[in-house]
């Protein structure tokens, strides 16, 4: 079973424990592990000093260890969360809880790049839907099957969702207890129709989750797995005005992003890549070694990887259009950035040797200078541009898109944009 498989696993557990709490079912998302929540959104503040920062490429520009190119040598440090930033967190949890009405949990889906509109999944006794909030009007995209006194465990719920300002992609899936049992839709917002499918997860037990899924550029482009276990996953992308899709892409990978126009992939680094379409052999597994893989947007042809991204064996591969951030290491111990903006890679965060084998979560990027990763002190976040992190210890979730960042508990989310952010104070390096 693959680490991402392991985790999914180890949070659906955790989600049922809570749902059987709340009674709302299980979790919205595999990211944001907690059912029935309330929505936050802070799309900008006031009244905050910035604290001193380096120059946003400051850390970029040290010497580059032996054996990954572009990057700072040793990690970045920790520091205390800044009152300004505390400030920020504490009261985006309550500044929109308008948008729900009495009785319902929200909870965050997607959005748009600047958060200024959201979509939630909402849950009202037995009722749930997925909804858009845009300019303080609400707009339904879709009721959510629910099954009254089955307390959530024959629930639909969102799994994946991702949105380009018009086009809306997402993935229901349809029981709890069958987390490889979806369908991806895709809906416009300006026509307001029903959603379209436009992809599902094809006969039982052929492909695993939920999918990886961005809209960019009049395409849908999501990665499939294949088969529990991770035997291999499938790149697929539709052309939303054609209205018809391809497989672009067949080998191992386990997440795909959307880098401006090019598609960039965590793929296998072998010769033993099924042709693009073709199922993978069983009896030659993949192995674990890996590359980044690049293909056009536009003609899911092999392209160059962006300027200076650099990756030695990555695996958790994670980016947005300014950032991109992977484990790296032996052990998988090493998280590493990478600044579309400088061409650089960065040294974000090291596990301590002896428990650096799953000692994070999947990192996330937003905007252009914030990475997250989730680990058993609470969220992480670090700032590229002061070189250090902090530790949210009340956040136990973070999901990202765009310049969103949305950090949340088991009560509460907040959705901060993180353009808005002052720089973390800078600190001394180990």
């Amino acid at each position: 079973m693959s680490k991402r498989a392991g985790i999914r696993l180890r949070r659906a557990g955790a989600v049922a424990a809570s749902a059987a709490v709340n009674g709302s079912g299980f979790a919205p998302s595999r990211h944001l592990g907690f059912a029935g929540v309330t929505l936050a959104l802070l799309a900008g503040f006031t009244g905050c000093t910035s604290a001193p920062a380096a120059s946003p490429h400051a850390a970029a520009a040290q010497p580059s260890p032996a054996g990954s190119a572009g990057a700072t040598t040793g990690a970045f440090c920790r520091t205390e969360l800044p009152q300004s930033w505390k400030t920020v967190i504490d009261g985006a949890d309550a500044s929109v809880k308008k948008l729900g009405q009495p009785g319902e949990q929200l909870s965050i889906q997607t959005g748009s790049a600047d958060g200024s509109t959201l979509f939630a999944q909402v849950s009202a006794g037995n009722a749930r839907s997925l909804e858009m909030f845009r300019d303080g009007r609400r707009t339904r995209v879709t009721a959510l099957a629910s099954s009254p006194g089955t307390q959530g465990a024959a629930d639909e719920a969102v799994q994946e969702a991702a949105f380009d300002g018009r086009w809306l992609a997402f993935a229901v899936a349809h029981s709890p207890s069958r987390v490889n049992d979806w369908t991806l839709y895709l809906w416009d917002s300006q026509g307001h129709d029903v959603p379209s499918k436009i992809g599902d997860s094809g006969p039982a037990g052929s492909s695993t989750y939920s999918p990886s899924v961005s809209v960019r550029g009049g395409k849908v482009v999501w990665l499939q797995s294949r088969r529990n276990g991770g035997a291999g996953s499938d790149l697929h992308i539709h052309d939303i005005a054609a209205g018809i899709g391809r497989v672009a892409y067949s080998g191992a990978a386990e997440h795909a992003a959307v880098i401006g126009d090019t598609i960039v992939l965590d793929g296998d680094s072998s010769a033993s890549v099924p042709p693009t379409g073709q199922p993978a052999d069983p009896a030659k597994p993949f192995p674990v070694t890996t590359r980044l893989v690049a293909l056009s947007l536009a003609t899911g042809a092999p392209a160059p990887l962006p300027q200076g991204l650099v990756a030695d064996r990555p695996v958790y591969f994670s980016a947005g259009d300014s950032l991109a951030a992977w484990m790296t290491g032996a052990d998988r111990g090493n998280l590493m950035a990478w600044s579309r903006d400088s061409g650089a890679v960065a040294h974000v965060y090291s596990a301590p040797a002896r428990k650096a084998l799953n000692a994070f979560d999947w990192p996330r990027v937003a905007g252009k200078y914030h990475v997250a990763w989730e680990a058993a002190e609470g969220v992480h976040i670090a700032d590229l541009r002061s070189g250090s992190y902090v530790v949210l210890a009340d956040r136990v979730t973070a999901r990202t898109w765009g310049q969103v960042m949305v950090v949340g508990d088991k009560a509460s989310q907040a959705a901060l944009n993180t353009s808005t952010l002052p720089a973390l104070p800078a600190c001394t390096r180990k």
